[in-house]
């Protein structure tokens, strides 16, 4: 392959790549060894990016003053994102929080959960991409860890949330799914957080197979990195932060109330088709409750609405 055809490849990649994140893509100057790309958002504002294919590799050199839409270029072209700032970005209000400063990206998600702890329904997870902008929005609102929050308060929330963000990806394993999944994973030696990794992983990477973005938070489970080599799609110098007490990130104080929106809504279904307001929690009522299902469905059916290895039904069992 010629160098020639190597750039004109690399310059086709781009443009997809771009373009992939709704950016105006013009083909400009050609220069020696390389070609100029014009890029611009849907404010016009405009990055010139000159891209190199040569023996020693393929780069993209950005030109212009540091902005969101020159990193969410860098971002799209698989260039390494800077690091997260040890201090707030000034133009973010309210960044810190608790000691934790907001990531000073253009775009970022947030991944949480819902139903780990509870022996009916199922589990669920969200992931929620965001802007700055939108973070800002978001925390305005003041969208908080989802326990802190009313059942219809979640919902109003919720709404709004699908509203503002750039995207969001919810996965729920209903009771049957979830212990098919969960006898796997205790087959191949792993365990519960193998399986929260897993609908961890697999909403974030939901998310980037439709538009790229560097930086993830997740509301620490394990003390492992569980998550990070199962996300498929990361783009080169994709990071990824789990932390104690997620919710102080924007993103994932979001993701934590899509999260609980959905457990609800299917403790509501499973509820009606079952014939009993089932509980939340693993409370002495919740035993009870169960107890009286098991009696009632036998062990089979009653997979469809416990998750089976809980504590809770192997001592009615």
């Amino acid at each position: 392959m010629s160098a020639d055809d190597a750039l004109q490849r690399y310059v086709a990649r781009a443009s997809a790549r771009l373009a992939k994140q709704g950016l105006a893509v013009q083909v400009g100057k050609t220069v020696p060894y390389g070609q100029q790309l014009i890029v611009r958002d849907a404010s016009q504002q405009t990055v010139i990016v000159t891209l190199y294919a040569r023996k020693k590799g393929e780069q993209a050199v950005l030109g212009g003053k540091e902005s969101p839409l020159r990193q969410l270029v860098a971002a799209a072209l698989g260039q390494a994102p800077p690091a997260a700032s040890a201090s707030p970005a000034p133009d973010v209000e309210t960044a810190m929080q608790n000691g934790y400063s907001w990531p000073d990206q253009p775009l970022w998600a947030g991944s949480d959960e819902s139903g780990k702890g509870d022996v009916f329904g199922p589990l669920v997870v969200a992931s929620v991409l965001l802007t700055k902008e939108q973070a800002k929005m978001i925390a305005e609102l003041g969208v908080k860890d989802s326990k802190q929050l009313k059942d219809g308060q979640i919902a109003a929330l919720a709404a709004q949330i699908k509203a503002i963000a750039t995207d969001h990806q919810v996965i729920a394993l209903l009771p049957s799914s979830y212990n098919r999944l969960y006898d796997v994973m205790r087959a191949e030696g792993k365990n519960l957080n193998d399986l929260l990794a897993w609908c961890h992983a697999k909403a974030l990477s939901d998310l980037l197979e439709r538009q790229t973005f560097p930086f993830a938070v997740v509301d620490r489970f394990s003390v492992r990195d569980l998550i990070s080599r199962r996300i498929k799609g990361a783009p080169p110098g994709f990071s990824l932060l789990q932390i104690p007490k997620g919710e102080r990130d924007p993103a994932v104080a979001a993701a934590s109330v899509l999260a609980r929106e959905r457990y609800v809504a299917e403790m509501e279904r499973l509820s009606s088709a079952v014939g009993v307001a089932l509980p939340k929690g693993a409370s002495a009522g919740v035993r009870d409750c169960a107890g009286n299902l098991l009696r009632r469905l036998g062990p089979e059916e009653m997979k469809q609405y416990v998750k089976w290895h809980f504590k809770t039904i192997g001592e009615l069992l």
